[in-house]
């Protein structure tokens, strides 16, 4: 507690501030000096400090640890973004796929609805009868020479035995 006239005595029992920041001498002359508010918005508690030794980025061995914190912390962004891409990468793919499919599925819609036209359905109608007769008449003309040939063979050959014959009855008789 204070007393009026030991003002002096005050400056030296004052509690020192535990600010970071050096405290600023005030002017003793009774003009500047202001009382002190009993208001509640001028009472502020303290913050208790922390017990730590210092703070993590003010000690001379953190700075090797802030390195490799931004290293990890460079790390994981770039693991992320690779990360990223390749689900860009995958969707791009997939996107791909599915306009691929839809692409083959229009062209076979289109197909078959152009196969199934009347017009159509007659014209592949009269190029398969076509071929048939066509395989027909080539099948029956190869018949025909095999026949021809078959024939001729058949008649060298009896020429032959019948030559046979011959020079036997001939050496015979």
């Amino acid at each position: 507690m204070l007393i009026a006239g030991d003002t002096h005595w005050g400056i030296l029992f004052r509690k020192r501030s535990r600010s970071l920041s050096p405290r600023r001498r005030k002017s003793r002359s009774p003009a500047t000096r202001r009382h002190k508010s009993r208001s509640p918005r001028n009472h502020r508690r303290q913050r208790s400090r922390s017990t730590s030794l210092s703070p993590i980025g003010k000690s001379p061995g953190s700075s090797i640890g802030s390195k490799e914190q931004k290293g990890i912390s460079e790390k994981n962004k770039l693991d992320e973004e690779e990360k990223k891409r390749r689900q860009e990468e995958a969707e791009l793919r997939l996107i791909e796929e599915e306009t691929a499919k839809r692409v083959e599925d229009a062209i076979k819609r289109k197909v078959d609805e152009s196969l199934n036209k009347e017009e159509i359905m007659i014209e592949i109608r009269r190029r398969l009868e076509d071929g048939r007769k066509k395989l027909v008449n080539e099948v029956a003309a190869q018949l025909e020479k095999e026949k021809e040939s078959a024939l001729i063979e058949s008649k060298q050959k009896e020429a032959r035995t019948s030559s046979k014959r011959e020079r036997r009855v001939g050496k015979n008789a």
